[in-house]
């Protein structure tokens, strides 16, 4: 900055010098970061699609509760699978699985031959492939009673 005239300001060496290092760094900056922007819908998608899992699954846990908690709670898992059959569930590209299942004395899962006192409830997006995408698990039980003395639980 020349100021022996008395003139304040940058000469046009240094103007252009600034312009040539701005231009070489946005250069780099669209370098590094132009193919991320390419993916943001994806990423997008992909969080959307977790919420709509996590909402379906709360949808799910709320309806089980209220029935677990009622004084006819003997209903609550015939509640969710009526309303799975009712397509309740089912919603915004959201699928979910109902299976009655067992444990074997080893503690490995089995498929229950009918209705039994435990059914699983796997929620998940379907990719159009055969591929379950962003998949939650839970599993419901027939009663509410602690395991040590038989007393009721409310959740």
């Amino acid at each position: 900055m020349r100021t022996s005239q008395g003139h304040n300001g940058f000469t046009l060496l240094e103007t252009l010098l600034l312009v040539v290092l701005v231009g070489i760094l946005g250069a780099l900056l669209v370098t590094l970061v132009g193919p991320r922007l390419g993916r943001t819908p994806e990423v997008v998608g992909m969080v959307r699609n977790e919420a709509l899992v996590e909402q379906t699954m709360e949808g799910i846990l709320a309806d089980y509760l209220e029935e677990i908690n009622s004084t006819t709670s003997d209903n609550a898992l015939n509640t969710i699978v009526q309303n799975h059959a009712a397509g309740t569930y089912d919603q915004n590209g959201i699928s979910t699985d109902l299976a009655y299942i067992t444990f074997s004395p080893s503690g490995a899962e089995q498929a229950a031959a009918g209705a039994s006192n435990t059914l699983k409830v796997t929620v998940y997006v379907d990719d159009g492939n055969g591929h379950q995408l962003h998949r939650l698990s839970t599993l419901l039980t027939h009663s509410r009673v602690s395991g040590q003395n038989n007393d009721t639980v409310n959740f």
